[in-house]
Formats: C-alpha cells, structure tokens, sequence
C-alpha cells in the first residue's frame, strides 16, 4: 500500500474535480484504500464505495461490509 500512496494522490487530483473517488482494492474487490473529496463521503460510503466493502465483478450491485 505505501508504494501506491503517490500514485493514488495523483489520479485523485487528476479525476476528483469531476466527482470522482479512487479505490485501492485487494484482490478480492474490497476496497483497501481511498480517496475523495470530504465533502461527499457519506454518499460514497452510502454506494458502497468505502473502505471494507465488497465491490467486487462478481457482487456488484450487493455491496457488503466486512
């Protein structure tokens, strides 16, 4: 994770004015890492799109917490 610090910081800034986030994601689809714009957390976190959820090809659109 700390090798892909830098490289989450710059799509983020490439991507996040758009109303984007970016996810880090092991390799079973749960999110690992994040970032976003502060001010729209809570509706990432309410589409599942949060650190410790799944999200990955085979549960998409059934996001689950761990």
């Amino acid at each position: 994770m700390r090798a892909a610090q830098s490289n989450l910081d710059r799509l983020f800034l490439a991507v996040g004015g758009g109303g984007c986030c970016v996810l880090l994601a092991d390799r079973n689809g749960v999110p690992v890492d994040r970032r976003g714009p502060v001010s729209d957390d809570e509706t990432f976190k309410a589409c599942g799109l949060w650190t410790g959820t799944v999200w990955s090809e085979e549960c998409a659109g059934k996001a689950r917490r761990y």
